[in-house]
């Protein structure tokens, strides 16, 4: 092989192994450009920069070191407002996780060290109030943890971990519906709630039914899901060690099965007019960055309560505009 036809080859061959380490997808129905880095040994594995960019604006942007989160992720939104700062170490938060509201005012302060929660944790409300606030030590609730009411002005629940005793425990109105704005995209959403029931066990220690409406509000929907219609049904399994959640495993089904007697986390809504909702399908890297995000969510909630060391399984029924039947 002469030298000019060697190096044709080795471009090309060069070539080929970029274009497998790299992929890049276009979302027409959002205008959002996603750009994954895959291993150079294995194109199965993320590894390197993911950049997502909507209406030619960076949307999402981190790192992943084989196939796993590493690095400081940030989140913004259409008015360049970051809305989600996290750090991870190899798949682990690890440092900081800081969320914001669409206008840009703080709505979490906390932090992580291996999984492990630390220091004091403050949620705020849109006015900057504080909701609820306490206090980690050696990654366990230490002292007295307490939620207000939305004003930021009431105590509705509170708990002292150091005792394992509740102190005040208010029965939290249950409503069928709810009217948030998704910090991401902007947007006003209805939320519709399914049958449900106070429970008492393997909850956020203010009950099942208030951290329902805390799990959609920390929850960010990802960009590209937002006005599409989406129907899965994640299946967490975890358990509770000495008040802090630890998740096993993550599956999902696009048959829905809610049950009211079992922990649950409702995300169930309608995002825009039907006119504006998209039907595509998703893909599994999609689906892994919803698995993603779900995880976070929980691992945010706060101190569990529980009377048993067993496994449990949570349910986050995911839907955007499917909501007839469920």
């Amino acid at each position: 092989m002469n030298k000019k036809a060697l190096l044709i080859f080795m471009m090309t061959l060069f070539c080929y192994h970029f274009s497998k380490a790299q992929t890049e997808t276009n979302y027409n129905h959002c205008d959002c450009k996603e750009i994954v880095n895959y291993s150079d040994n294995d194109n199965s594995i993320k590894n390197g920069e993911y950049i997502l960019s909507c209406y030619n604006s960076l949307v999402e942007k981190g790192n992943y070191k084989n196939g796993k989160k590493d690095g400081v992720w940030t989140v913004k939104n259409e008015k360049g407002k970051i809305v989600s700062k996290i750090e991870f170490s190899d798949g682990k938060l690890n440092g900081n996780y800081e969320l914001f509201t669409y206008d840009g005012n703080p709505k979490l302060k906390a932090k992580f060290i291996d999984n492990q929660p630390k220091g004091e944790w403050k949620y705020f409300n849109e006015k900057g109030r504080i909701i609820k606030q306490g206090v980690y030590e050696n990654g366990k609730p230490k002292g007295t943890w307490k939620v207000y009411d939305k004003k930021g002005k009431k105590v509705i629940a509170e708990y002292d971990f150091d005792n394992n005793k509740s102190l005040i425990s208010t029965k939290a109105k249950i409503k069928n519906s709810y009217l948030p704005r998704d910090d991401e995209s902007g947007e006003y959403i209805i939320i519709y709630y399914p049958n449900r029931k106070h429970l008492t066990n393997n909850t956020p220690f203010e009950g099942n039914i208030v951290s329902n409406k805390e799990f959609i509000d920390l929850l960010n929907v990802p960009f590209v899901l937002m006005n599409t219609f989406t129907k899965y049904d994640f299946k967490i399994t975890a358990k509770i060690n000495e008040g802090n959640l630890i998740i096993e495993n993550i599956d999902y089904s696009q048959n829905v099965d809610y049950n009211s007697t079992v922990v649950s986390f409702p995300y169930i809504a309608q995002t825009n007019s039907p006119n504006k909702i998209k039907k595509i399908s998703h893909s599994d890297f999609t689906i892994s960055k919803m698995k993603e995000r779900i995880f976070e969510t929980l691992m945010v909630l706060g101190p569990w309560v529980t009377n048993t060391n067993n496994s449990f399984e949570i349910h986050v029924p995911f839907v955007l505009n499917k909501i007839e039947g469920i």
